[in-house]
């Protein structure tokens, strides 16, 4: 009788053990590298490059894996020379090709294709295809 608990004591942890979850795949979809919250480093127009100064470097867009995308520009206000952030109308983004996205405003379905070069994972530059002559520069927060 004691052989036969023993055996059954041990076949109970060999089946415990021996049943795992072999389902390592998520359905979740892959996300693009664009998602994250962007800083901004500078922005060259006209082939001069323009640093940020303290207040401008608050700036920063941030998109989220569900489409959305909050844009949040800082500059010093002419009226009171006080450091202020203004969001953006453009509240959407699609990626449409490669190194393209669209970002469009919620309420009028309005806005442009931007193109984005990604020079490693956590820089990129922005450029718009209404002026190839402005590019803005970020950086991964």
């Amino acid at each position: 009788m004691k052989k036969a608990v023993i055996f059954l004591n041990l076949l109970l942890l060999i089946i415990c053990f021996s049943c795992s979850n072999d389902d390592n795949s998520t359905s979740a979809e892959p996300t693009d590298l664009i998602v994250g919250k962007w800083n901004l480093e500078g922005i060259e127009s006209n082939g001069e490059y323009i640093q940020p100064n303290e207040c401008e470097a608050n700036s920063f867009w941030e998109f989220f894996q569900n489409g959305e995308l909050t844009m949040l520009m800082y500059g010093i206000s002419p009226q009171n020379g006080e450091c202020e952030g203004e969001l953006e109308d453009l509240s959407h983004w699609e990626k449409t090709g490669e190194n393209l996205y669209m970002l469009t405003d919620s309420e009028e379905a309005e806005g442009g294709i931007l193109e984005i070069t990604f020079s490693d994972g956590n820089e990129l530059m922005i450029t718009s295809n209404a002026s190839e002559s402005i590019h803005f520069y970020m950086r991964r927060e």
